[in-house]
Parts: structure tokens; sequence; C-alpha cells
């Protein structure tokens, strides 16, 4: 399970986290810290195709071709 912490100040940095096991939540994905990101297009965007990458080599098939096929449809 992914998290996103959502910072309260605008200037403050936003949380991606990994839930590794029941007890262990990492915030490093490939040696890349995602913790306190800051807060702007750029680096939101950097830290989502990190994550996308990541959740491409831990999920399954099934669910990386629903999501492609999700992604691939017009809004």
């Amino acid at each position: 399970m992914f998290y996103l912490g959502l910072p309260n100040n605008p200037r403050a940095g936003i949380t991606f986290q990994y839930e590794a096991s029941a007890t262990t939540r990492t915030q490093d994905f490939f040696g890349v810290r995602l913790s306190a990101v800051e807060n702007t297009q750029e680096d939101v965007e950097r830290a989502f195709d990190v994550i996308d990458n990541f959740a491409r080599l831990h999920l399954p098939d099934k669910y990386l071709r629903a999501w492609d096929e999700s992604v691939s449809e017009p809004s």
C-alpha cells in the first residue's frame, strides 16, 4: 500500500511512503528518498514517476494492465 502525506503548510514537502510489511513503512524507492518532496509540479511528477516504476516491478501484471487501460481512456 502506498501513502501520500500532504503538508499542512504550502511551503512544506510532500511525503511518499510504501508499506513494506504490517510494521514497516519506507520512503526509499530505488535509492530515492521521497520524503519532503518539494511542493512543485515538476518535483511531484518526478516522484510519481519513481513510484510508477517501483509499482511496475512489484505489482502483478493484471493490475498493471488495468492501470494502463484506465490511463489510456479519455476522461
